[in-house]
């Protein structure tokens, strides 16, 4: 599929990133995921916003921007047909050209405290054109589209991202920004069975998009928050004694539950999880692992990563 971060609502007449488009379909102000267009020049180019309908506890996938359909064409002067789209789909070969524009493109961010609205497009110019950016001065050829990179809020977006890039090979291209800290996607997310810890290094551990597939998800007693048992375990290790390898799991707090702004469509993947079999979700996080010993056996160690943010978070099923 074709990775496009923003789309032209025919529907609210304005241009729309992914949490914009689900803002307004929860809203009602979009009610057809196919209602998009392209946000290039004087184009009308189809496109569509996948999984947009599906309730959000059943989804394995976010919403997602795509092409909708091979018979259309992009207008003459769209310009960002060539720049944005040819190439960037997974039954294509990714020519030099555009490894090097990926390689040299600005860098994605990730913003780890969400906003509180969404509603003011951030990385698009727009103007009288229908609500489509406009050419603006600047750039070599001396004019220029006004379209940043991909500005994310929820983790979730994240993994999509990641996963867009990995079908055409570019995550270890493509650059993202993160707590001030900017590396390639290949270099953020990490699976958790690489992670290695050693029991005489105090030093806090910097925060990764961390995943793993899951065992089992549970209630904690007493405290009304969730624990979830992941699959992978990790090398822990004493100066050159090798000792056995650490559990991992993620315990989400009952304060971070009580207080996401989108408690409900959390609380329905969580109960779903819960319910799944070993191995059916994947779990993703930002977060810092924490190295403890496991209760009630001092000789062995389990690696913790506690979620106080349920926009740092997300469960995918596996496909």
């Amino acid at each position: 599929m074709a990775m496009i971060d923003q789309a032209y609502s025919t529907e609210v007449q304005k241009i729309v990133n992914l949490l914009e488009a689900e803002k307004y379909y929860r809203e009602g102000k979009i009610t057809n995921q196919t209602a998009f267009t392209c946000i290039g020049m004087n184009c009308d180019f189809p496109i569509t916003c996948a999984n947009l309908s599906k309730p959000s506890a059943l989804r394995k996938r976010d919403p997602y921007f795509r092409i909708h359909g091979r018979e259309y064409q992009h207008s003459p002067i769209c310009g960002l047909f060539s720049k944005r789209y040819k190439g960037l789909t997974s039954d294509v070969e990714v020519d030099t050209e555009t490894e090097q524009q990926v390689s040299d493109d600005i860098p994605d961010v990730f913003n780890v405290e969400r906003p509180t609205r969404h509603d003011e497009n951030e990385t698009s110019s727009v103007g009288v054109n229908g609500g489509k950016p406009q050419y603006i001065d600047g750039g070599s050829n001396g004019k220029k589209l006004n379209y940043g990179p991909h500005n994310y809020h929820h983790l979730g977006t994240l993994v999509d991202g990641y996963f867009n890039l990995r079908r055409v090979n570019q995550q270890s291209l493509k650059r993202i920004t993160i707590e001030g800290r900017t590396m390639t996607y290949g270099k953020l997310f990490k699976r958790i069975h690489k992670l290695k810890k050693r029991l005489d290094d105090k030093s806090k551990s910097p925060r990764f998009v961390y995943f793993s597939y899951i065992q089992k998800a549970q209630q904690l007693s007493g405290e009304g928050g969730v624990i979830v048992f992941l699959k992978d375990k990790c090398d822990v290790s004493l100066t050159d004694s090798t000792l056995p390898k650490a559990s991992s799991a993620i315990v989400i707090t009952r304060k971070a539950i009580e207080s996401y702004r989108y408690k409900r469509d959390m609380i329905g993947k969580i109960k779903l999880v819960m319910s799944a079999g070993s191995g059916e979700y994947c779990a993703y996080l930002y977060a810092s692992p924490v190295l403890a010993n496991k209760p009630n056996d001092e000789n062995r160690y389990v690696i913790n990563f506690i979620v106080d943010d349920l926009n740092l978070l997300e469960f995918k099923k596996k496909s």
